[in-house]
């Protein structure tokens, strides 16, 4: 299990820390829509794509890429705004759909369609709009807990669970961030997701790596809309094989837009990790693991 666990912002996303202050030796880059992406690539065989939540970075799937390069060729990114891409001043009109034009173009330019996407928090928001958008890129799908706060917003039954997120967290941490108290701002994000004192108690190599990670907390926050509409009619007509794993402690929230993504794809399979959170590649790594690569031995 790795030593840190992030879930930040309204988007929460896994955060596993190796303590590394300098990228991957044989990363790679690559420029795609007037922004430059970097990469590691592992493996031979059919392509894995690793897409990582918010305030994280290729980083996070380090623990998998020896497992999966043993079957696969594997590619893990770090998304426009993230370590150790230096991409500029983002606009304000930054969202997952940026992220899944990105993902699309790379897959594209390496030539690694069609590739199984193994996505995380907004990483999976990021990938199922890829999946809707550009559907001959997609072999399969492996989704924890993507995402689409868009749906909780705009369901009457579901939106006080994203009211109480915004309220709670993403607007205190929005107005802390701005006036330049990063570190307040990630202590409040954190607390409220994992408990009080939950940030005090990191070891200062997670927030060392959460500080590196702050341009794509920038551009969501200033963000004129960051959970951009998606159809859940799209959604349903996505035909590609779906592996969707919940955490067991997860986030009202997200076990709401899990329910959802059952009830559209009904023959996703679903696995609930025992004894997670959001984070749940982090709290229960192997369980993760195994459930992702049987899947992927099914679907290929």
């Amino acid at each position: 299990m790795n030593p840190a666990k992030l879930v930040v912002i309204i988007v929460t996303a896994t955060m596993c820390v190796t303590g590394a202050a300098e990228p991957d030796a044989g990363m790679r880059s690559i420029r795609v829509n007037g922004v430059e992406l970097h990469y590691v690539d592992r493996g031979r065989g059919e392509s894995v794509v690793f897409v990582h939540g918010a305030l994280d970075d290729y980083r996070m799937w380090e623990p998998e890429l020896e497992p999966f390069a043993q079957h696969y060729h594997v590619i893990d990114y770090s998304r426009r705004y993230n370590f150790p891409n230096e991409n500029g001043p983002p606009g304000d009109g930054y969202s997952a759909i940026n992220d899944a034009e990105d993902l699309a173009a790379l897959v594209q330019k390496l030539q690694l369609a069609p590739a199984h996407f193994v996505a995380h928090s907004y990483g999976g928001y990021a990938t199922l709009f890829l999946a809707v958008r550009h559907p001959e890129l997609v072999r399969s799908l492996v989704l924890a807990e993507p995402a689409a706060f868009c749906w909780a917003r705009d369901n009457p039954v579901a939106r006080p669970l994203f009211i109480e997120q915004m309220e709670m967290m993403w607007k205190p941490a929005r107005e802390l961030f701005m006036r330049g108290k990063d570190k307040e701002a990630l202590r409040v994000a954190l607390d409220q997701l994992e408990g009080d004192g939950f940030y005090d108690r990191l070891p200062q190599p997670s927030r060392d790596q959460l500080k590196q990670n702050l341009p794509e907390w920038y551009a969501l926050t200033t963000s004129r809309e960051p959970f951009p509409a998606l159809a859940q009619s799209d959604v349903a007509s996505i035909n590609k094989p779906v592996l969707l794993l919940t955490g067991e402690k997860t986030l009202p929230i997200f076990k709401f837009i899990d329910s959802e993504l059952q009830r559209l794809l009904p023959k996703s399979q679903h696995v609930v990790i025992p004894n997670a959170k959001h984070e749940m590649w982090a709290d229960n790594e192997e369980t993760c693991r195994r459930a992702t690569l049987e899947f992927l031995a099914k679907a290929e």
